[in-house]
């Protein structure tokens, strides 16, 4: 499955995803943030095209949050869809 990194701060992310959360099957995204640094994961194609129409949104490899030191990565969303969760 496919990471994106998304360019903004968390609380512009997080509102977004309120404010679509009519539209989107909840289970279908995952969110992954540490202060403003945020991934996202998904099941439907639908959220990577709004999430762009709004964001710059680039490919990216999921951050190590197993081996990361301070291990203050929280998450939003189904994060089933990541790889290692704390």
């Amino acid at each position: 499955m496919d990471t994106y990194k998304v360019i903004c701060s968390w609380n512009e992310l997080k509102k977004f995803l309120i404010d679509i959360g009519n539209e989107i099957n909840k289970d279908a995204i995952g969110v992954m943030h540490k202060g403003d640094e945020s991934y996202i994961r998904f099941t439907d194609g639908t959220i990577i095209d709004l999430t762009r129409g709004c964001f710059e949104v680039t490919l990216s490899d999921q951050p190590s949050n197993y081996l990361d030191k301070d291990r203050g990565w929280a998450y939003f969303g189904n994060a089933d869809l990541f790889d290692v969760k704390l």
